[in-house]
């Protein structure tokens, strides 16, 4: 383990530095299952999604506390050995159709998948990258993710604050993405936000198998 940044109150990005990591042919969206080495958290390891495209020598994921071993991870050292199992998931470039327009929606500390997605997308896609959190606060990586929106050629919607005001319903989605109905959508945050951009893609007519969805709750809330 390299280094631990704190990214807002609550949630840290871990790095971790190796030799030859193309090999494990991660890619953005995908997840590990992590195990410290330590003597206070080596009987254990938990899934966490990458938060940036993995290179050859350095993966990154980021965790929110939302519990004791999360929590805990602040205090990690630097030289920390870690066991990695994985890379799991199918939330990749993969299983989108390679024409059609890409909407991104990240909620909360959902984000960090989609942000690790979109890094890998190519610049001649149409992509709308949408990013929602309860306040401001909570808007991690919003220096990364712009600046890739402004490289990939995205068009990037940040909405921080009440449901109300931001509902995502059928209606709203139509308003930023006008050809949302040709598009396909990709969504990882909380079950709620979820459940209700799955909703309001079949209210637009949308076929479920272009509505692409990560749990996020299964890589944060199950500390076993």
């Amino acid at each position: 383990m390299a280094h631990v940044d704190i990214e807002a109150p609550g949630i840290i990005s871990i790095y971790l530095r190796g030799r030859n990591l193309s090999k494990l042919k991660a890619e953005g969206g995908q997840f590990f299952n992590w195990r410290f080495l330590d003597s206070q958290r080596w009987y254990e390891s938990h899934p966490f999604s990458l938060s940036a495209a993995p290179t050859d020598d350095q993966l990154r994921f980021t965790v929110k506390d939302l519990g004791d071993h999360s929590r805990s991870l602040v205090s990690l050292r630097p030289g920390t050995r870690v066991l990695i199992e994985g890379p799991y998931g199918t939330f990749t470039k993969h299983q989108a159709h390679e024409k059609r327009p890409l909407v991104l929606i990240g909620g909360g500390v959902g984000i960090t998948p989609i942000r690790a997605l979109l890094e890998e997308l190519p610049r001649d896609r149409e992509i709308t990258v949408i990013y929602r959190t309860s306040n401001e606060e909570g808007l991690i990586f919003l220096d990364e993710i712009t600046e890739l929106a402004r490289c990939k050629n995205a068009t990037l919607e940040i909405l921080p604050g009440s449901r109300k005001l931001y509902p995502l319903d059928a209606a709203h989605l139509a308003s930023i993405v006008p050809n949302i109905r040709e598009a396909e959508i990709y969504i990882c945050g909380p079950t709620s936000l979820t459940d209700v951009i799955r909703a309001s893609a079949q209210e637009l007519g949308m076929p479920k198998n272009r509505v692409h969805s990560e749990i996020f709750e299964y890589h944060t809330v199950m500390e076993g």
